[in-house]
């Protein structure tokens, strides 16, 4: 059994004229044209975790991740 997918997990935020967040979207796009749903939620989820976009929870994250 196939579930539907809810298309709001693949919603960004992305910020205009930042690169890494339009890399991310063209990869979020083509993940889902070819069917990989779990590599476009993990693309649209590091777009609206973005350090960059003032989440401080995020920041902390990417610091602990680096470590």
């Amino acid at each position: 059994m196939e579930l539907p997918i809810d298309s709001w997990l693949y919603v960004t935020d992305e910020v205009a004229g930042c690169g890494v967040c339009t890399a991310l979207a063209r990869e979020v796009n083509g993940a889902l044209k070819e069917g990989r749903h779990r590599s476009a939620f993990d693309a649209s989820q590091e777009i609206r975790n973005h350090p960059a976009h003032g989440n401080p929870l995020a920041s902390t994250a990417h610091m602990k991740a680096a470590t």
